[in-house]
């Protein structure tokens, strides 16, 4: 099934950007029609069915067990009225097009079966021996010899016949059915209908997506083989992501949906194109290419776009200072990207006031305090108004320590100028609200087990999110009393930390742990895996976006009420708000807290504490303290 390319040319005759490709295509991608082995990243855990390799999303026993069905044994499910589906996956048999062909059952006959298990002789005469043709069936594959006078075996003679019955086809167009049915009940990825560099780039993206340890849906990428070989383009990268999406949207109906695939292959190409030599190079930066390791892998912050910034000087000059705070470990992804939004809205600026801002040079002391001004006319809170000025405060500081460029020499901006930040109490959930959420009822209502698994280690530990959804896939350390520790990872401060949990968190990891093992034989790193999507291996963890989705909605099922009636929302991030204030008001030490939570410093107990303290007071004076 799987067919080689032709020989490839002495690498001088072609262009620096198929070298390139030709260079990062390793050979078992470098193919015109790719099946994907069982269990390959590709397809994920594949159908349930056994002997059929199709690409699985049908999940009938729910998401996140690591099973599921084809598109064709679905259907079939469904079609029969979705019985057990354990009992119907035992009896299921994989596609036609995928079982081996019958042979005559007649002793030392060498045809293929064409009814009632015998050949079409021995059908017809119960004894002899049958002749055959003077070669193999032309069906790709079949290894039994042809009818006499023809060029098929018997079955396929008899299955060509009974098409040809209901619409007049040649032979070759038969053929051609055959070998497109037989590539689509695999799950196979056609790339047949390109040549050159597009089949290059887009077996790039294939090994790409696989390396990710990513799925992807064979019928979606064969929509996209054939839409690029429609376009008769040289190359993928020879239109605007643009004018693909123009393309996906008008082509027709099918290609509908392909706009954001083919965006996503178009900005994986360029990374490797523009990324090659050296991966700082390109104007937007993609993080999982740069060389830093898994230190910030705990941050949302996928890529970094510097093209926004539109004057040339200042661009070159973010990338530098960026590479130089993210290679030396001081400051996250996620702050260069506030600090790239305040540069954009430093340009704004000059544009809406008229100034030119050509150069360093015309970075002054008086535009820097009138955009102080401007930014205090913003619609933006304290601490954003507070953060976008001292962003632009840090980078000018790190560029006049470095001397990379030459500024004014009062061109920065002075600590003591900046607006004021708004320090907020802890804002921990109402115990109603809590014993509400914390019944079994109510956790049972979620869905699906790994979401109950995050909010009860949500609950316990008081773990900030991406800490608790980057827990390893063993994650306990039994001390040597027997009580049970969780170790993870502080990413906010860049250590290994442990606390000890409750026996109810310990069965519930456990339980866990069950589960991971029977949805992912081959195992997973993490204690909580991406639920479902492109994770069929579990190389995926378990998004804070899902999380928030997942949990809105369950809030929203809930209805909460608060002591006073009023309905209630719910952040993850205020479960480690109520941990703090439940073991203040239970007159546990603050270093214990401290500990416990792991914090910098005793700051954000000691809060908690004023909040208990003021909250006693109110009480004792008989003052409702939402009134304040």
């Amino acid at each position: 099934m799987t067919r080689a390319l032709a020989a490839v040319p002495d690498l001088g005759e072609r262009s620096g950007w198929e070298r390139l490709l030709l260079e990062s295509v390793r050979l078992e991608f470098r193919v015109e029609v790719l099946v994907a082995a069982q269990g390959s990243p590709l397809l994920g855990s594949g159908c349930a069915v056994a002997g059929c390799t199709g690409y699985a999303y049908h999940r009938p026993w729910g998401r996140g067990t690591g099973r599921a069905l084809c598109s064709m044994h679905g259907q079939e499910w469904r079609r029969q009225g979705s019985p057990e589906i354990d009992a119907w996956v035992a009896s299921a048999k994989p596609p036609r097009a995928l079982r081996p062909l019958g042979a005559c059952a007649v002793s030392g006959c060498r045809r293929s079966a064409w009814s009632w298990g015998r050949c079409r002789a021995h059908r017809l005469r119960r004894e002899g021996t049958s002749e055959v043709g003077d070669g193999f069936c032309r069906v790709d594959g079949c290894k039994f010899p042809t009818m006499p006078e023809r060029s098929l075996c018997d079955t396929h003679q008899d299955r060509y016949r009974a098409r040809n019955d209901i619409k007049p086809l040649d032979l070759e167009t038969y053929l051609r059915l055959v070998r497109a049915e037989r590539e689509r009940a695999a799950g196979a990825y056609v790339l047949r209908p390109v040549s050159g560099t597009p089949r290059l780039e887009l077996q790039y993206l294939l090994q790409h997506e696989a390396d990710s340890g990513r799925q992807v849906n064979p019928r979606r990428f064969n929509d996209l083989v054939g839409l690029v070989a429609g376009e008769r383009v040289p190359s993928v990268l020879s239109r605007e992501v643009e004018e693909w999406h123009r393309v996906a949207e008008t082509d027709s109906r099918r290609y509908a949906a392909l706009g954001a695939l083919l965006a996503y292959a178009h900005e994986r190409l360029c990374e490797l194109r523009d990324g090659a030599a050296d991966p700082w190079a390109p104007d937007r930066w993609r993080m999982a290419r740069l060389p830093l390791g898994t230190e910030y892998a705990h941050d949302k912050t996928r890529s970094l776009n510097f093209a926004a910034i539109r004057r040339g000087w200042l661009r070159d000059l973010l990338k530098r200072w960026a590479r130089h705070r993210l290679q030396s470990g001081t400051m996250a992804p996620q702050g260069v990207s506030h600090a790239l939004w305040s540069f954009k809205e430093l340009e704004r600026f000059c544009d809406l006031s008229n100034r030119e801002l050509a150069d360093a040079a015309q970075l002054s002391r008086r535009l820097l305090e009138d955009f102080l001004d401007h930014v205090a006319r913003l619609p933006l809170a304290k601490n954003s108004q507070h953060g976008m000025l001292r962003h632009v405060k840090v980078v000018l500081d790190d560029v006049e320590r470095h001397g990379w460029v030459r500024l004014q020499r009062d061109a920065r901006y002075f600590r003591d100028e900046l607006p004021s930040q708004s320090h907020a109490l802890p804002r921990f959930i109402d115990e109603t609200v809590m014993r509400q959420l914390e019944s079994e009822e109510a956790l049972a209502r979620i869905g699906d087990e790994t979401t109950i698994t995050a909010v009860i280690v949500l609950m316990e530990t008081g773990l900030r999110s991406q800490d608790a959804l980057l827990l390893e896939a063993d994650p306990i350390v039994v001390l040597a009393d027997g009580s049970p520790v969780l170790r993870f990872v502080n990413h906010k401060r860049r250590r290994e930390a442990a606390i000890p949990i409750s026996g109810r968190l310990l069965a519930r990891i456990r339980y866990q742990q069950q589960r991971n093992a029977q949805a992912f034989p081959n195992g997973s790193p993490w204690l909580l895996p991406a639920i479902g999507g492109r994770n069929g291996q579990g190389q995926q963890p378990y998004s804070y976006g899902t999380l928030l989705t997942r949990l809105t909605k369950w809030l929203a099922g809930l209805e909460l009420r608060d002591a006073q009636g009023a309905p209630v929302t719910v952040t993850p991030h205020q479960f480690r708000h109520t941990l703090g204030t439940r073991m203040i008001n239970e007159d546990i030490p603050l270093e214990v807290i401290r500990r416990m939570l792991d914090h910098y410093a005793g700051d954000p107990v000691k809060r908690r504490e004023r909040r208990r303290r003021c909250d006693a007071d109110f009480r004792r004076r008989g003052v409702d303290r939402r009134a304040f």
